[in-house]
């Protein structure tokens, strides 16, 4: 399509855009700039006009697609903005469709059914998944398989499965998720640890706009498989002696407006005056509070307190610490 029609293409993805990256109360959306809806009040002041244009009455910020993202994203550049948009949501003009159709054929990973199958029949070669306390139905049930090649020189070259040691993007999760719903008929749950060391969409993109992709990508794919990803972030280094909040997490505002629930971990006493983060983790069992501080669909606040082993990388729950309770 041409620039045109790229352009009106993307103008009528505001609602799926605002449906991602904010919540929708009665008509009206909480505003993803200013917030308003998470107030007292509770009430949301942002509106999607019939124009494809949103409008917040809060913080007065009227606009389309294009400027929603800007405005997010703290994009000036005009140029920069459509292509941004025209990233988010696949949407390619004649200028630059060979060139990604080009990128999609590369980053095409092989179908490993037939891979799975044959590993499925060789797990009578290994007492792993006994040891482990695996049953056969389970095994059967998820299609555990077992190849003594796996990590051979050989078994990489004839490419009977993929490198253990390159980086990983959205888009080949994706096809793993898609080649394991196929070959098992089960939907997985996907765990991604972390957002941050995911392949690069476009490796000439600041690490935000990739981390942001891939976010949105994720969430787009939770929502067409219908199964849960949960994904792990680092935090900003700022923040390992402030109290964790949603502007914590690394390289990314998206991880803050797309995720359902965002619960964060942090150091028991984070942010009180002479806090000390090292210190702290030299204890053992550390004092660890996990905060709920964001829910889509329950209440926020709350936090769990944990003792935690780092020599066994183990989590001990020692209670739950309502709103408001020091």
């Amino acid at each position: 399509m041409n620039r045109t029609e790229a352009k009106e293409a993307a103008k009528g993805k505001l609602e799926e855009y605002l449906n991602i990256i904010t919540q929708k109360k009665g008509s009206q959306y909480i505003c993803p700039l200013c917030g308003s809806g998470t107030g007292e009040n509770k009430t949301p002041a942002g509106k999607l006009n019939g124009d494809f244009t949103y409008h917040c009455f809060s913080c007065e910020f009227h606009g389309d697609i294009f400027d929603l993202v800007a405005k997010i994203e703290n994009i000036i550049d005009d140029a920069e903005k459509f292509n941004r948009v025209y990233e988010i949501f696949n949407i390619f003009t004649d200028e630059n469709k060979k060139i990604n159709t080009e990128r999609r054929e590369q980053s095409n990973a092989v179908d490993y059914t037939a891979y799975y199958e044959e590993c499925h029949a060789r797990v009578s070669e290994t007492d792993y998944f006994s040891f482990r306390g695996l049953s056969e139905a389970t095994i059967d049930k998820f299609m555990l398989g077992f190849d003594p090649a796996w990590r051979s020189p050989k078994a990489l070259r004839e490419g009977k499965n993929p490198p253990s040691s390159s980086r990983i993007g959205v888009n080949q999760v994706r096809e793993i998720a898609e080649t394991h719903i196929k070959s098992t008929g089960n939907k997985p749950v996907i765990i991604i640890d972390y957002l941050q060391i995911l392949a690069p969409f476009e490796p000439r993109a600041s690490d935000k706009q990739n981390t942001d992709k891939a976010v949105f990508e994720l969430k787009r794919m939770s929502r067409d498989f219908k199964i849960p990803i949960i994904g792990i972030s680092s935090l900003n280094r700022e923040n390992y002696n402030s109290a964790i909040n949603m502007s914590s997490y690394k390289e990314s505002g998206a991880i803050e407006y797309s995720s359902d629930v965002l619960l964060g971990l942090q150091l028991v006493g984070a942010g009180k005056k002479d806090f000390d983060v090292n210190a702290e983790k030299k204890k053992d069992p550390r004092q660890i509070e996990l905060k709920i501080l964001k829910n889509r669909n329950g209440a926020t606040g709350d936090s769990m307190n944990f003792d935690y082993y780092p020599m066994f990388n183990y989590f001990k729950e020692t209670g739950k610490k309502q709103q408001g309770m020091s």
